[in-house]
């Protein structure tokens, strides 16, 4: 982590970029777990195909992970969106929407040739959206999560309710008790109130940045997923549920340059 970067502030923003030069991933918070009572809240996440991403090849990829309590409606906007559940990847086509039921380990990440934009409806709120915001802002204070210290990053995963899938159960279990407490020792917090950002619109963005496009394109959802259990089912023009799955054996490195090529 470099120490002499300028320090950044979101409070002011509506949305926040994880670099600065804003070609790569962008966080808007829509709806906050506060104005609905702790009900749910619901992100918009605009990623290009140079944005950094956990899995090498796979640009705006987190690690797969999974929510302890929280169901997470994923809906595609716009670009080819791929989503990997417990390994098996699909294209969420436009206007899809899939429902990832608490345990269940997902990740998705830009597929093509341009930008993604996609909503998360997460339900409860609780933990709520500022850990999202927390990751997009270490990414654009440490130039890269590549460059976040890993023990920071372990922490906004753990304290936030989540599982890590990129290595084995018993191992994160340990972990947590471990890390956690060691983490907060040094300073870290699993969020900070300088990267939350004022919930509002996404704005629009011309892609490429020195181009003259046309903003991004934001389309209403035309078709939903339906849920079905134990695997992933598909209704015509239904909701899709998708059942926890198996742990995923192999070792998270969170802050390996090799398997970073941003996480929620």
């Amino acid at each position: 982590m470099n120490l002499h970067l300028a320090r950044i502030d979101f409070t002011n923003w509506v949305g926040g970029w994880d670099s600065k030069a804003r070609d790569g991933k962008r966080l808007t918070v829509l709806t906050r777990s506060a104005s609905t009572d702790g009900q749910y809240f619901e992100v918009n996440v605009y990623c290009t195909p140079t944005a950094e991403g956990f899995h090498k090849g796979q640009p705006c990829s987190g690690p797969m992970l999974s929510h302890n309590r929280q169901t997470v409606e994923l809906t595609a906007l716009s670009g080819k969106i791929i989503l990997s559940i417990n390994g098996t990847e699909s294209e969420l086509k436009q206007g899809e929407k899939m429902v990832l039921r608490p345990g269940t380990p997902y990740y998705y990440y830009n597929g093509g040739a341009e930008p993604i934009e996609a909503n998360l409806r997460v339900s409860p709120g609780v933990p709520d959206e500022r850990y999202m915001e927390a990751l997009i802002g270490l990414a654009r204070q440490n130039e890269g999560l590549s460059k976040t210290n890993p023990i920071q990053l372990f922490l906004i995963y753990a304290d936030n309710d989540l599982t890590l899938h990129d290595m084995p159960e018993k191992v994160w279990q340990i972990a947590r008790t471990v890390v956690i407490p060691l983490a907060k020792a040094m300073g870290f917090q699993s969020r900070y109130d300088k990267y939350t950002t004022k919930a509002g619109t996404p704005e629009p963005v011309v892609w490429p940045p020195a181009a003259q496009a046309a903003p991004a394109k934001e389309e209403e959802p035309v078709k939903e997923a339906a849920a079905a259990e134990p695997a992933v089912d598909v209704e015509v023009q239904q909701d899709v549920e998708v059942a926890p799955a198996a742990e995923v054996e192999a070792e998270l490195e969170v802050a390996a340059e090799g398997d970073q090529g941003e996480i929620a």
